[in-house]
């Protein structure tokens, strides 16, 4: 049966790889039935199809009632991102589910929690001296604290970074951490840190509100979103 024929039961699974602690969630339409949180350390591999079939099992749904996959494109982990991507496409391709890209930047906005006008600045180390970042400010229809988008995701020194953003801006996201002398006070307000990964709750949630609004990307477009180059691609140039 067509993902779009399912009816209102139809599953949503949401996919989260682009850190060190990825998870798996399984929900109809708005409601999140469960939540698999992985163990630190990029087990994503090993984890994804073994918590998504516990996960089925112990909410007794029937995998051919997924109707759509979101997953998070990143930026973030090369090796996580391809896991998540390879998944989504596959669960897609057997259950002829629909897909959708979330942004990991935007997966952190979501989770947030900050007060009214406060502005963000997501931001991951990226090694080599550059950070991985996006800019949020304060609006959208999102009620109180919600956020909008001010830049798209960007690869800079961090230097770089923080002169994108504006003063008094919280931090969210382990490049703070990396470079506390850039991202850290006065100019700059640190973050709760159990807040700066995308959780794969917030992923389920921006991927059911992209596929109320007929927002989706077809599993064969699905791509990694990569800022720069890999390791091994700047070995290469570098030869």
């Amino acid at each position: 049966m067509p993902a779009s024929e399912r009816g209102p039961g139809a599953v949503t699974i949401a996919i989260e790889t682009s850190g060190p602690r990825g998870g798996v969630a399984v929900g109809v339409g708005a409601t999140i039935l469960g939540v698999l949180e992985f163990g630190r350390g990029l087990v994503h591999g090993r984890e994804v199809v073994p918590r998504l079939r516990d996960l089925f099992a112990e909410k007794g749904l029937d995998p051919r009632s997924v109707a759509a996959v979101a997953v998070d494109v990143g930026p973030g982990s090369y090796t996580g991102l391809r896991v998540g991507i390879s998944a989504a496409r596959a669960l897609a391709f057997a259950t002829g589910a629909k897909t959708i890209a979330v942004a990991a930047f935007d997966a952190v906005a979501a989770d947030s929690g900050l007060p009214p006008g406060t502005s963000l600045l997501a931001v991951r180390d990226a090694r080599r001296g550059h950070v991985y970042a996006a800019v949020f400010a304060p609006g959208g229809s999102g009620g109180p604290g919600a956020l909008v988008r001010a830049t798209e995701d960007f690869a800079a020194t961090p230097e770089e970074a923080a002169a994108r953003a504006p003063t008094g801006a919280v931090v969210l996201g382990d490049g703070a951490a990396a470079y506390p002398q850039v991202f850290g006070p006065p100019r700059f307000v640190a973050g709760p840190h159990d807040r700066g990964e995308p959780r794969v709750a917030a992923v389920y949630r921006l991927g059911a509100s992209a596929l109320a609004r007929g927002e989706t990307t077809p599993a064969d477009a699905l791509v990694p979103r990569y800022l720069q180059a890999s390791e091994p691609e700047r070995r290469r140039t570098d030869r």
